[in-house]
């Protein structure tokens, strides 16, 4: 298979201060192939929310890529100019962060924010643009999309929000790879599967390759084909889903798994 995407041994530093330069992210090396997911789990702390900002060059201040690369389909991310990475955002590498509404703007109707996506990522008219948006409002679920249109973010519930990250990240730009940043964070169970059930359908469908960070084991067993575990900003085990509940390798892989919750 054809690699989207090919993380080979990247590290990044945060400076704390004049003096002081800690490492967070120690060679941190994996791939994802066309049209898979790979999950990416591990507990608070270990590595895996910078591991996706450093592939979306979007680190916060004070952190630095100081080796490795990102090769995406070929092209180094790492070394590329600013305005080159602000092309690839949003068309072809997209991420759905944590928190629906710090991405949205919640002075501005949630209908205005995609159609200005839409109109920045496709060439047809504002008219027919709105007319997309509004069906496309209706594939993921919101009720009443024509009246949802004019809707402000905190008009809408959590779950409403999120998928309208999700239309706007998957269903507006189609981009190669979609990054997933515990994209139920704060959202009840039942309302969990029914979003991660229709996103993981829509990437699926349109043939987008996807990581899905999480450190839920149960959403990982579900919806990725392969695994990556971190810890303490390594990657400690990387194999097929089946496996490594079957039979994991590393010992902090069998902490996590016997810390799963079962009935």
């Amino acid at each position: 298979m054809t690699s989207v995407l090919d993380v080979e041994n990247l590290a990044v530093t945060v400076e704390k201060n004049k003096k002081e330069r800690v490492d967070i992210l120690k060679g941190v090396s994996f791939s994802v192939e066309e049209g898979e997911v790979l999950g990416i789990v591990g507990e608070s702390g270990s590595g895996k929310t910078m591991t996706a900002r450093s592939i979306m060059r979007l680190l916060p201040e004070r952190c630095t890529i100081t080796d490795g690369h990102i090769l995406f389909s070929g092209l180094d991310l790492v070394r590329v100019s600013e305005s080159r990475m602000q092309h690839l955002r949003g068309k072809e590498i997209s991420m759905i962060f944590q928190d629906p509404t710090s991405a949205l703007n919640p002075v501005i109707p949630i209908g205005n924010q995609l159609l200005e996506m839409f109109l920045h990522h496709t060439r047809i008219s504002k008219k027919n643009a709105k007319r997309n948006i509004i069906d496309i409002l209706a594939r993921i679920g919101i009720p009443d999309p024509e009246k949802r249109y004019m809707s402000f973010p905190h008009e809408l519930s959590g779950g409403m929000n999120q998928r309208i990250m999700i239309a706007m990240m998957a269903l507006i730009t189609k981009p190669k790879l979609l990054i997933a940043d515990e994209p139920t964070t704060g959202l009840d169970v039942t309302v969990e599967k029914r979003i991660l059930s229709h996103l993981f359908s829509l990437m699926r469908t349109c043939g987008i390759s996807g990581i899905l960070i999480t450190h839920n084991l149960g959403i990982v067993a579900e919806y990725c084909d392969r695994v990556v575990v971190m810890q303490e900003g390594e990657v400690v085990e990387t194999e097929d889903v089946f496996r490594i509940f079957e039979s994991p390798s590393h010992p902090y892989t069998r902490r996590l798994l016997r810390e799963v919750p079962r009935i």
